[in-house]
């Protein structure tokens, strides 16, 4: 009974062009189904890359914090070194994350600046501390301990600053 109705619409004048819309019909909606997976899969790698470089952006904050203290406690210039080697690499680590953020909307573009100037800005507020820092070293007596030499530089960075 089937292969008789599958006969007669063979046999029927708009039967092949039917199946070949059916075709194409097929053909066009899995190839727009393959192009949304593609843009799919590659948003979620962009945001896996942006994820990455975040957590690494946030270890080398850490890293140059905890050398700033390091340094300051303990007065040892390799301290230094891997405090200027995190500040150096912060911002080509924080490019993935910041291009996520940004994305293609202009709307956007102003979260991506306003992330790119709180991170300058946290960078810049880790300089003072050394600045306090070195100058209290330079004033430092020859006979103190470090402990002393650390609470010097910590009073003159908690010491307000005079009023102008």
């Amino acid at each position: 009974m089937l292969e008789e109705h599958v006969e007669r619409l063979l046999r029927r004048r708009f039967a092949y062009p039917l199946l070949l819309s059916a075709a194409i019909v097929i053909l066009i909606v899995n190839e727009a189904t393959y192009r949304h997976s593609i843009t799919t899969l590659g948003q979620g790698i962009a945001l896996t890359d942006a994820r990455i470089s975040a957590a690494r952006g946030l270890q080398l904050i850490t890293d140059a914090e905890s050398s700033q203290r390091a340094y300051i406690l303990t007065g040892q210039e390799s301290y230094l070194t891997t405090y200027r080697a995190a500040l150096t690499e912060l911002p080509g680590v924080m490019a993935p994350t910041l291009r996520f953020v940004a994305g293609d909307n202009s709307e956007t573009e102003l979260g991506d600046r306003a992330l790119s100037r709180l991170i300058d800005a946290a960078s810049a507020s880790w300089s003072p501390p050394l600045r306090c820092f070195a100058k209290a070293s330079a004033t430092k007596p020859a006979r103190q301990s470090k402990p002393t030499w650390a609470a010097t530089a910590w009073s003159a960075y908690a010491a307000p600053s005079p009023k102008r």
